[in-house]
């Protein structure tokens, strides 16, 4: 369920959707002063999550005493703090799981009250054990992605059709998240002017607007690179079997469906400062690049274009990666103790 959506009450959905989408907007130093100061004051951020879980609080009490789950699984820590307060209010014992969504590094208010905390990477662990969570708390998953996205992926040449794209050319896949906020123009009008050998396509999730003023500033010109912006999509099977190489922020999503999926990811933008962990540890691992300039950006994307053997070194981490998804781990640990 959506929490913030289904409960009664705003403000669920104004401090950690409608603010962090506003947070998301602003430029480096704005997000940057925000996490400081977050960092620095704690108790700011504390006070607003108490207010909002106080309101949300009898309408989620009165979930678990009509509906009586037999476990609850959120994967948003202000979910886990709400349902913990509930659980606790209402004297309830069902078990409170979280999966802790990053694969490095971790904020104190991730602590939620949970029984267990599942996380994607022995460096998660490491951070949520630093801001103190017991090792016996702690349970590592495999990555976490669609199921439609591991195995076989659909032929890159007919997708590559399907989306408008030359079937024979070199691919990127530049993604600005479901929100479709991040630095975009810069890069792309370099892109657009210098590159030559490769294509790029753009998604643009729910941002109309934004969608709208690509398909005006990148017509298609023989004299300039192929770009193509679409909207929301939900068939991910065949935009990233049509990609070569990823570009993009490195929201926890879009890093692991880079790796499930062996298509190196050139990090051009942090969506938040929390991001620079996940970026540490694609580019640590080999899993992807990071090229905070425009320029840096297209000659990596012209480099791997143009040289094969190049390209495919830069697949050689992904060998190592397996087709299990961590759902199924999750699954398996909580099956046995809920039935």
């Amino acid at each position: 369920m959506d929490v913030g959506a289904e409960l009664p009450g705003e403000l669920l959905s104004d401090l950690y959707v409608r603010s962090w989408q506003k947070i998301l907007a602003q430029p480096n130093w704005v997000k940057n002063g925000a996490f400081a100061l977050n960092a620095m004051f704690p108790w700011i951020f504390g006070l607003l999550n108490k207010r909002a879980i106080r309101e949300a609080l009898p309408a989620a009490l009165l979930l678990l005493e009509e509906y009586r789950p037999d476990l609850i699984l959120p994967t948003h820590w202000g979910c886990g703090h709400l349902f913990d307060h509930a659980r606790k209010l209402g004297k309830s014992t069902v078990p409170l799981f979280y999966l802790y969504t990053e694969l490095a590094g971790a904020a104190k208010q991730i602590r939620c009250g949970a029984d267990i905390y599942f996380c994607l990477s022995e460096d998660a662990l490491a951070a949520l054990m630093k801001i103190g969570i017991p090792r016996s708390q702690l349970v590592v998953t495999d990555l976490i992605v669609q199921n439609e996205l591991l195995g076989e992926l659909p032929d890159r040449a007919e997708s590559r059709r399907e989306l408008g794209l030359t079937e024979d050319r070199f691919t990127v896949v530049f993604s600005l998240g479901g929100e479709g906020i991040g630095k975009t123009f810069p890069f792309l009008d370099h892109f657009y002017t210098h590159g030559r050998h490769a294509q790029m396509l753009v998604l643009t999730g729910n941002n109309t607007d934004l969608l709208q003023s690509l398909l005006r500033r990148y017509p298609e010109r023989t004299s300039h690179a192929k770009i193509v912006p679409v909207g929301f999509r939900s068939d991910l099977r065949t935009v990233f079997s049509a990609a070569d190489l990823l570009t993009g922020k490195c929201g926890t999503g879009f890093a692991v469906e880079a790796i499930k999926t062996h298509r190196p990811l050139i990090i051009n933008s942090l969506g938040a400062p929390n991001e620079a962990d996940n970026r540490d540890y694609l580019v640590k691992r080999g899993f992807g690049s990071y090229t905070p300039r425009p320029a840096d950006l297209t000659a990596l994307i012209e480099t791997y274009a143009i040289d094969e053997k190049l390209y495919l070194a830069s697949l050689e981490p992904f060998t190592g990666v397996t087709d299990r998804n961590g759902a199924a781990d999750i699954a398996d640990y909580v099956v046995p103790r809920v039935t």
